[in-house]
């Protein structure tokens, strides 16, 4: 979810792309749906990431007016992958697949799936990006019982109360983590930049 809209606001093409999925009628998302018995994944996704890749029209990471980065997992060497360089909807393609529900796609010899797979919340390609505030989004929030790292704090309750769930239980936390985070790197040195 993350590097699809992500991508798609980087690459200046949210409003078409909003414009595509407002359109949509109940029978053209079952046109969209391309489910395989043989594919290691109940859909095969080419279908709706063809066109999305029609609405990027070939555009490339490093041309991109915003710098972007999209985490995959390489599934046989269990290490992240960071999408910085190529085409884009390559990169989303990667990134999208969940095993089991969305087949994982092989770009470059790698089989690769959602990057949450390894770590549900990457920061860490942020680290060599000059900015002010980083401000990441976990859907599953903390675990019980275990308390955010040095320098992080919760967004108020209020402020995420009004983007997602109405109770305790469902509410997205937001976590804001001040510049420069701790060395990425030094915590995860498995991890390896698409060239």
């Amino acid at each position: 979810m993350g590097a699809v809209i992500g991508g798609l606001h980087c690459a200046g093409r949210m409003e078409a792309y909003a414009d595509w999925v407002t359109g949509l009628s109940q029978r053209d998302v079952l046109r969209l749906m391309d489910p395989s018995i043989k594919a290691p994944g109940v859909i095969r996704a080419e279908k709706v990431m063809g066109r999305v890749a029609a609405l990027l029209d070939g555009a490339r990471i490093e041309d991109l007016p915003i710098p972007y980065t999209a985490v995959a997992t390489d599934l046989i060497a269990q290490r992240e992958v960071w999408f910085q360089q190529g085409l884009l909807a390559t990169a989303m393609r990667a990134s999208v697949a969940i095993p089991s529900l969305i087949a994982p796609v092989v770009v470059d010899g790698r089989l690769l799936a959602d990057g949450g797979l390894m770590n549900n919340l990457p920061i860490a390609p942020l680290t060599p990006i000059r900015a002010e505030k980083v401000i990441a989004v976990s859907l599953s929030g903390p675990r019980r019982g275990r308390v955010p790292r040095r320098g992080v704090s919760p967004v108020p309750r209020s402020v995420t109360r009004r983007f997602g769930g109405s109770s305790a239980n469902s509410v997205t936390r937001t976590w804001c983590v001040p510049w420069p985070p701790e060395s990425a790197w030094e915590r995860n040195p498995m991890s390896r930049t698409v060239r």
